[in-house]
């Protein structure tokens, strides 16, 4: 894994490559924050995880699942608290 960028407190994107020769998959995750107005935007790109391939199907569902039991469930109790 390496970072392909990284501005403190706004980007961090980091790329890697499965080491699976039959089936290897360049993948890369990028971060950044906004801000907007008296809040912050937070932005997910996703590379790589595309339904192509056994393996980047896997990781496509696995990613999908982690946004929907994590990630809205943590945006909303962000959102519920007093700003």
């Amino acid at each position: 894994m390496r970072a392909l960028a990284y501005d403190t407190e706004r980007t961090l994107s980091l790329r890697w490559t499965d080491a699976d020769p039959a089936n290897p998959a360049d993948r890369s995750v990028t971060r950044t924050l906004e801000q907007d107005g008296h809040g912050t935007r937070l932005f997910l790109v996703h590379e790589g995880f595309g339904p192509d391939g056994p393996a980047r199907a896997m990781a496509h569902r696995i990613v999908g699942r982690g946004g929907q039991r994590h990630v809205l469930p943590a945006r909303g109790q962000v959102l519920e608290q007093p700003g």
